[in-house]
């Protein structure tokens, strides 16, 4: 099946965007852990999302799709990691 929308990268591609410009601690987004120690770090990473759609009795169309967000941050100078990491999360 070909999709000229794809959900996944769009998904992500927000997600980058609202943080990176909402954010003042300059995060990383990706899709994948890093190994380098660049924090704070946002890793959007898709779980086991199955295919399956779902039609109802009125032909109303449902697809659910799971994501994993982790969230790594070390203390900086006037915030603490958890402080980054609860700013992150909103």
């Amino acid at each position: 099946m070909y999709s000229v929308f794809d959900i996944r990268k769009s998904l992500f591609k927000t997600l980058s965007e609202y943080i990176t410009t909402n954010s003042k601690y300059n995060p990383k987004v990706t899709t994948f852990k890093v190994d380098e120690i660049k924090q704070p770090l946002v890793v959007f990473t898709e779980m086991a999302n199955n295919d399956d759609i779902k039609t109802t009795q009125r032909n109303v169309i449902t697809r659910n799709l799971n994501y994993y967000i982790n969230i790594y941050a070390i203390q900086q100078e006037n915030s603490s990691a958890l402080q980054i990491c609860e700013e992150l999360a909103q």
